[in-house]
């Protein structure tokens, strides 16, 4: 992929700050006696891409817990934030909440870009001749969960998006196009989210199952009526006692009589389909199979802070996936996956890590292999 995007955490650890209630010795990474209410990074953001060309931000990563460590789950605020010499923005903000003993579960997900992107709508031209368009969207989704069993969590979902976008092209490819919903629009989301849970923990997870179902229809006085159906399920297995294997199966549908371009699917980013640029294939339905191990070489040695080896994992990945309209499913486009990458837990007891990942897709015929490299938060799933 022509267009990639390399961010780069500089100074990461040095720039690292922890804010602690209660602090003992360390212990191995298996059961750290380190006891922190409160940790927070900040790291600084440096990017390069064709798009965008010199970009400059921060970021940072506030994790905390709500209740008794050993029954409640970590909840974590993340922020990251990077703007560019051409005055483009990205703004993405991240609350993941547990209550005392998960009683209650509280998420929300906000982004913000006004950034120039290729335009493939315009026709299949050779590859780096696409024409850009500037996107401006603003995109919310957010949900409180309810624990109703052990491991059953069921609540409302609501979603928000806004979006326009303006050619940069004399030949005004977004304009001249008859695509539906061609200069934005905004939607309103409200339905319901159901959720099973068994995961021994919610990132780095060895052993368990998750599945969540989100289902979400346009509300109020907008052009478009349309529903958002997402299914996302995920088996993880120990292999061995530092080798670990997951498998995810995701399928998202959006459907209605009339929906504009800016609501379809967008194949690829750094949690699904890596190694595609985000945006290049568009459609109502999206469907992807992936799998990745995951190996600790260094599980078994004590956890001694910070530059700890046994807080490093790496990780090797595959999959297929494909973005497509209502009834035209082909088995010969569904396109691959595959890679590794590194994780390192700045948070053992929450298993809460920073990846970087290398990932290549498919071939289109006479272009340049599609790739991508990501460096992100958390694990992909």
């Amino acid at each position: 992929m022509k267009a990639r995007l390399f961010y780069v955490f500089l100074a990461l650890f040095t720039s690292l700050t922890t804010l602690s209630l209660a602090q003992t010795d360390s212990s191995s990474l298996k059961t750290p006696t380190t006891k922190k209410n409160f940790q927070f990074i900040a790291f600084p953001v440096i990017g390069v891409s064709p798009v965008t060309k010199f970009e400059f931000g921060a970021g940072a990563i506030l994790s905390y817990h709500l209740g008794d460590k050993t029954i409640t789950r970590p909840s974590y605020v993340y922020s990251y934030n990077s703007y560019t010499v051409n005055k483009q923005t990205m703004i993405n903000l991240l609350n993941n909440l547990y209550t005392e003993g998960n009683k209650w579960h509280i998420y929300a997900n906000f982004s913000f870009i006004d950034y120039p992107v290729y335009f493939y709508g315009a026709g299949a031209l050779p590859d780096g001749e696409f024409p850009k368009i500037n996107s401006n969207r603003k995109n919310l989704l957010a949900f409180v969960e309810r624990k109703v069993t052990k491991n059953l969590f069921t609540g409302i979902g609501s979603m928000y998006q806004s979006a326009r976008f303006t050619d940069l092209s004399s030949t005004k490819p977004l304009e001249n196009s008859t695509l539906e919903g061609k200069h934005g629009g905004n939607d309103i989301f409200l339905g319901g989210v159901v959720t099973y849970d068994t995961r021994d923990y919610e990132n780095q997870t060895h052993k368990g199952y998750f599945l969540r179902i989100i289902n979400v229809h346009t509300i109020g006085s907008g052009k478009y009526s349309t529903n958002q159906f997402t299914f996302d399920g995920r088996i993880f297995r120990p292999v061995t006692k530092n080798q670990f294997i997951g498998f995810q199966g995701y399928f998202s549908s959006v459907q209605g009589n009339t929906i504009p371009f800016y609501s379809l699917a967008q194949l690829g980013s750094a949690n699904l389909m890596r190694g595609y640029y985000n945006g290049r294939y568009l459609g109502q339905n999206y469907s992807v199979l992936q799998s990745e191990y995951r190996y600790t070489p260094f599980l078994d040695r004590k956890d001694t802070g910070l530059f700890s080896l046994s807080r490093i994992t790496l990780a090797g990945f595959a999959g297929m996936g494909n973005v497509f309209m209502n009834q035209q499913f082909e088995w010969k486009d569904v396109k691959p996956t595959y890679g590794f990458g590194a994780r390192y837990m700045f948070n053992p007891k929450a298993r809460m890590c920073l990846r970087v990942d290398f990932a290549w897709g498919n071939k289109p015929n006479g272009m340049a292999r599609e790739s991508g490299t990501y460096f992100a938060f958390n694990e992909a799933f």
